[in-house]
């Protein structure tokens, strides 16, 4: 797939000449270098990938996570209790 710079006043656009398959869905894609490949991605502005990075955690974390940690008795630091 070769692409091809399009004219605009605004930031520089790349337009797609190749077959659909490796079109994308969407107005922007993220591009990044990984040794000598260039991977283009999909930007998707809809908190999809927060979610997913959110919920995967494991038992361990978790437990932690909710854990209420013990009292601590500091007479030297609580000058307002």
């Amino acid at each position: 797939m070769s692409w091809k710079a399009r004219n605009s006043s605004g930031p520089a656009a790349l337009k797609p000449c190749g077959p659909k398959e490796f079109q994308f869905d969407g107005e922007e894609v993220s591009i990044r270098r990984h040794g000598n490949a260039v991977i283009l991605e999909p930007i998707v502005n809809d908190g999809a990938w927060l979610t997913a990075r959110t919920t995967l955690v494991d038992a361990d974390f978790e437990h932690a996570a909710n854990k209420e940690p013990a009292p601590q008795n500091r007479p030297d630091v609580d000058f307002f209790a």
